[in-house]
């Protein structure tokens, strides 16, 4: 952390001139380098005398030490929030919200399940755990019913941009399925409905446009909260198998006395 320019106040008069191609300076207390250059300085917050190669451009009166003290933790809150920025899906959010108030649904419950069929479509809301829902379009496709799209919401969303009469909790789509694209994500998230990793940032930020502009507008016009039949099918039965696909987490696979296995379970 080299700097050029530092107050004069700070410097500290060689008592003998030194000539050194390498090694340190008699004198220098820092514990951070092993060669030493310029002359010697006394950080204004320690009192600690250095040479200089420490101290930074922004903070020129600081050795090291008393920087990354200061600031490191600073620098890494925003780096955080830089990678853990995800756009949501407020009107999603709220017209998802509706249907499950008229049905009575708990979306919030893992497991919950509704079918809805609207002009021999169908509209699948479903809890699939980890703080995420399912959103389904269905439709006849050969025969079988398909998804398109499909999307699956993270519910577990805390901004930090948010004011005190906001909501805490919001809805990022992080999955999207569709018949010709195929299945894509952006976002993985451990059991516990925690965010474990963000990747491809523009393509979520992308697809919560398409959600918000696309989606929304087409279940609204497609009158699934007014017209939406609730199905009397019952709720698929999945195998293990298709439970670990869908990211449920089968209760004998639980150990809740054992973080690391709890955070290492992939989604």
């Amino acid at each position: 952390m080299n700097r050029t320019i530092r107050p004069q106040t700070h410097i500290v008069a060689p008592q003998e001139e030194h000539t050194h191609l390498s090694g340190r300076i008699p004198g220098c207390q820092s514990t951070n380098h092993s060669e030493c250059y310029g002359e010697l300085w006394v950080c204004a917050n320690c009192g600690k005398t250095v040479c200089f190669a420490e101290g930074t451009d922004n903070h020129p009166e600081l050795c090291d030490d008393c920087w990354v003290q200061r600031f490191a933790h600073v620098n890494a809150d925003a780096h955080h929030r830089k990678e853990t920025l995800m756009q949501t899906v407020p009107q999603l959010k709220q017209f998802i919200e509706q249907i499950a108030q008229k049905h009575a649904l708990n979306l919030y419950r893992m497991g919950a399940y509704l079918n809805l069929e609207l002009n021999g479509d169908r509209l699948i809301i479903e809890n699939i755990g980890a703080c995420r829902l399912s959103i389904s379009c269905l439709l006849m496709l050969f025969g079988e019913w398909t998804p398109d799209p499909e999307v699956v919401v993270w519910t577990n969303y805390h901004p930090t941009w948010l004011s005190a009469e906001e909501e805490v909790q919001q809805w990022a789509p992080i999955e999207l399925y569709q018949v010709q694209d195929g299945w894509k994500a952006c976002a993985d998230i451990n059991i516990n409905g925690a965010l474990v990793g963000l990747h491809r940032r523009e393509w979520q930020a992308w697809l919560a446009e398409f959600v918000e502009g696309v989606v929304v507008p087409n279940l609204i016009c497609q009158g699934w909260l007014a017209q939406g039949v609730k199905s009397d099918a019952p709720a698929p039965s999945y195998t293990l198998e298709q439970m670990r696909e869908r990211g449920y987490l089968p209760a004998e696979e639980i150990y809740l006395d054992n973080e690391e296995v709890l955070d290492d379970v992939p989604f």
